[in-house]
């Protein structure tokens, strides 16, 4: 019988059960996932739930989307214990077992040297002989009664005699356990360059894993006159989980080149990988990225970005730009639109703080950043104002015991404030909870 590991507490598969097998379990949207989950929230490749060299589960983000949670807080990789809350998009799944192997723990044996059967004989007494003949019975009853007792004794002392000559070797045997040997770790060499070059600007970067478990990462930006050169040792453990993450892909599926035509433009990845003895390399040059490329791609480039601290530097200018201007401009559409759909003003929220991050290493600054900077602190008080409104109409409700209608509130806050890491989106969750409950003792 399987282990359960984790249960789905909420979500699209509420009550459903998981078993994590001993080289663990990718989960997402995508069917090539070992845990596939129909949320819209959740990325194609989430998360993926693997278990220490000491046997321990544990829960390592994918470079997802909407991040990976551990109890309200968001994670690259952590342990796990019995009832901690993992949040993955809209569904949240509760660790009711975190070790590997489906049976119990096997009792050991006593040791040898506290094994007592029992068995050991009395010394014999010293007989005084008599001077006097031992009578015998005289009436046939006497003697049978002693038959009887002579009988009964010997078979006890055989009995045990058999019993001792059975079980005192092998309680006396020494216990020794198998060696053995532990496998090796896996070994991985990354190269991986991306170039965006036109006429007036040729921008470099350059990242390196190496077997000894360094990393290098080198970015060039003529235009602009950036050169960074970084690099560190790393955790061994992470590098092993970026393996496993690497093997569930299709990398090493893929063809070596992909080539498209874009005139007056040179827009290069050309990514290497060695695990262990394969190798494959493969070049992307003026077209777009197919999926399986672009998925270890990212999560190599985050991987970087995690480990050395950067983020907005790895961009060229001209990228950041374009990032920053199309957040901007979407985030002005869901402004404007914030009273069509309760989560587009959240959502604006969101695109304009991305979009004035994008731009911290630019200068000079384009038009726009002034106005993404006022429209952050305005969105903010509006979507108070609106928390605020919606939490006085569900806590009337609930003092007049209107449980339909605080109810109703309750899941429009959901909906406004959609992050559950959200103190404001806690609390209604947890209102929502005990309301519906009294719905249900009413019907």
């Amino acid at each position: 019988m399987k282990t359960i590991h984790l249960i789905a507490e909420e979500g699209v598969d509420s009550g459903k059960e998981f078993h994590i097998p001993p080289h663990g379990a990718r989960l997402g949207r995508s069917p090539k996932n070992d845990i596939v989950i129909e949320d819209p929230a959740l990325s194609r490749f989430h998360c993926r739930f693997l278990f220490t060299p000491e046997g321990t589960l544990k829960v390592a983000d994918l470079a997802s989307s909407n991040t990976t949670k551990v109890n309200g807080g968001e994670i690259m990789e952590q342990p796990l214990k019995p009832g901690d809350l993992v949040e993955v998009g809209d569904t949240i799944l509760k660790v009711v077992y975190n070790c590997t192997g489906t049976d119990a723990p096997a009792i050991a044996p006593p040791p040898a040297a506290s094994v007592d059967l029992g068995l050991a004989l009395p010394p014999k007494a010293k007989i005084k002989p008599k001077t006097t003949t031992a009578r015998l019975p005289t009436n046939l009853f006497e003697r049978a009664k002693l038959l009887i007792v002579a009988g009964s004794v010997i078979a006890v002392t055989l009995l045990a005699a058999a019993i001792a000559l059975v079980l005192i070797p092998h309680a006396r045997e020494k216990h020794t356990e198998p060696v053995v040997a532990r496998p090796q770790p896996d070994v991985i060499s990354i190269d991986y360059e991306k170039v965006e070059a036109d006429a007036s600007n040729i921008f470099r970067y350059h990242l390196t894993i190496t077997p000894a478990l360094d990393i290098s990462i080198e970015i060039d930006d003529l235009i602009n006159n950036r050169t960074v050169r970084k690099e560190k040792k790393l955790d061994e453990e992470l590098v092993q989980n970026l393996i496993r993450n690497i093997r569930h892909s299709d990398f090493f599926e893929l063809r070596d080149e992909y080539i498209g035509m874009q005139p007056e433009t040179y827009h290069l990845w050309n990514l290497a990988i060695t695990i262990n003895n394969q190798t494959h390399t493969v070049r992307v040059l003026n077209r777009p990225e197919p999926d399986a490329f672009k998925d270890v791609r990212e999560h190599i480039e985050v991987f970087g970005k995690n480990e050395l601290g950067l983020w907005a530097i790895q961009f060229s200018t001209e990228t950041l730009l374009e990032m920053a201007e199309s957040g901007y401009l979407a985030a002005k559409n869901l402004f404007a639109e914030r009273a069509v759909k309760y989560s587009n003003l959240f959502d604006a929220l969101q695109h304009f703080q991305r979009a004035v991050m994008d731009l911290e290493t630019v200068e000079p600054k384009p038009e726009f950043y002034a106005d993404a900077v006022a429209m952050i602190s305005e969105t903010q008080r509006l979507l108070q104002d609106q928390y605020d409104n919606l939490s006085f109409q569900a806590e009337r409700a609930i003092r007049l015991q209107d449980w339909a209608s605080a109810a109703a509130n309750l899941r429009v806050i959901l909906e406004v404030i959609p992050d559950r890491s959200d103190d404001r989106n806690r609390q209604a969750r947890r209102q929502l909870l005990d309301v519906e409950a009294r719905i249900r003792a009413n019907e």
